[in-house]
């Protein structure tokens, strides 16, 4: 899955002007979409049988593409394992086990190494996506498509991850560091 044209953001806030209900209101809107695509894979049947064999993906040959939001959401814990990220794996895996289950990316959600999954999944994470981005229009929130061990890895080079700052590809960065932002409940 590779990430569409046009990916681009207003330099800014990321929750501007809606401030902190805003944020609060799109991460549980966020959230709900991401039930929604838990129960979508459920009704497939398809089960996981990798163990994190994707998580690891200097080995599995891919990478993790996530919007702004979905990094803003991710990053409310900071990750257990970051020397992960110099191999080129998930910094949120620990041994066979993700750290973030309840907060990771859409494409963790419907990623399966089964090959006959390839079509279904596809489909679904194009559809879930455009969803995903009519959340960032619909609560105003800047929409980035990057690279997930890239988008940390910056985080972590710049000192901003423990202040929630946002990289937005290479244009001013998204400031997520309202008082208490990491310790506010999502909705």
């Amino acid at each position: 899955m590779n990430p569409p044209e046009g990916m681009g953001a207003a330099p800014g806030k990321l929750f501007a002007p809606q401030g902190e209900r805003g944020e609060i209101r799109f991460l549980a809107a966020l959230s709900s979409l991401y039930t929604s695509a838990d129960s979508a894979v459920s009704a497939t049947g398809v089960t996981c049988l990798g163990g994190g064999v994707c998580c690891k993906f200097d080995c599995a040959g891919h990478r993790l593409y996530l919007s702004t939001g979905e990094l803003a959401l991710l990053v409310r814990q900071p990750p257990p394992n970051v020397p992960q990220l110099d191999r080129g794996r998930c910094p949120y895996q620990v041994g066979p086990r993700c750290t973030a289950r309840d907060r990771r990316p859409l494409g963790c959600r419907v990623f399966f190494c089964d090959p006959q999954s390839a079509a279904w999944s596809e489909a679904l994470y194009e559809r879930l996506h455009a969803d995903i981005r009519r959340l960032h229009e619909v609560h105003q929130v800047s929409y980035v498509y990057m690279d997930l061990i890239a988008a940390l890895g910056g985080m972590l080079c710049e000192g901003r991850y423990l202040s929630h700052t946002v990289p937005t590809g290479g244009k001013q960065p998204l400031d997520l560091s309202a008082p208490d932002a990491s310790k506010r409940a999502i909705g």
